[in-house]
């Protein structure tokens, strides 16, 4: 019959949102948190984090699959992290035979503290990531500990520049050691928040302690 097709269509569901009070006690960033990384510092000019190199991080993918079928796919899909089942989706056969940092975390590192600096310096308003460069300069490896440090360099009403530096630390003095990255990520800052996740500036501000 005609137009069946058409009254048959239904509207596809939207997202689901987050439950009340998500976000308020939770780490500032959980896939950082589920790779074992910890905020030291967090304010408007300065995050400071740390990180162990753990086999996780370190680990790739050995070959790529070609994607499902469209119709595969869910319209929506949300994920959560949690570190025990973030080890067992990497399992040991992905490893890099080098046991060296894998530098996507490097770069999840970068834009994170960045885009935590500058949701502080603007306000607590919403920034997106528009622009991220990073250099490798050396490596870090499995069982080392590093620090991201990141500082703005510029801090517009609507735009914000960050320098990201991820250094190696001395195991004995904890002391910065060797530059292991150096990233610049440029930020978009003009943006409202949605209701739904003001909750987030309770989490931000309990860990930045203010």
């Amino acid at each position: 019959m005609a137009g069946s097709g058409e009254s048959a269509r239904t509207s596809a569901p939207s997202p689901p949102g987050p439950p009340p009070g998500f976000g308020e006690g939770a780490p500032p960033d959980n896939a950082l948190h589920a790779l074992g990384f910890e905020y030291t510092r967090i304010t408007g000019t300065e995050v400071l984090g740390r990180l162990a190199v753990t086999e996780t991080c370190c680990q790739v993918r050995a070959r790529v699959r070609p994607p499902p079928p469209p119709d595969a796919l869910p319209d929506h899909m949300c994920m959560y992290l949690r570190r025990d089942r973030l080890n067992q989706l990497l399992p040991s056969a992905w490893s890099q035979p080098f046991k060296i940092l894998n530098g996507g975390v490097s770069a999840l590192m970068a834009e994170s503290t960045a885009s935590i600096g500058g949701y502080m310096a603007s306000g607590y308003r919403r920034v997106a990531g528009v622009q991220l460069s990073i250099n490798h300069l050396k490596p870090a490896r499995l069982g080392d500990r590093i620090e991201a440090k990141a500082n703005p360099i510029q801090v517009g009403r609507n735009v914000q520049v960050w320098e990201v530096q991820i250094w190696l630390l001395d195991p004995s003095t904890s002391e910065h050691k060797d530059l292991v990255s150096s990233a610049r990520v440029t930020l978009l800052t003009n943006l409202s928040t949605p209701e739904e996740m003001k909750s987030y500036e309770k989490g931000i501000k309990k860990y930045a302690k203010l």
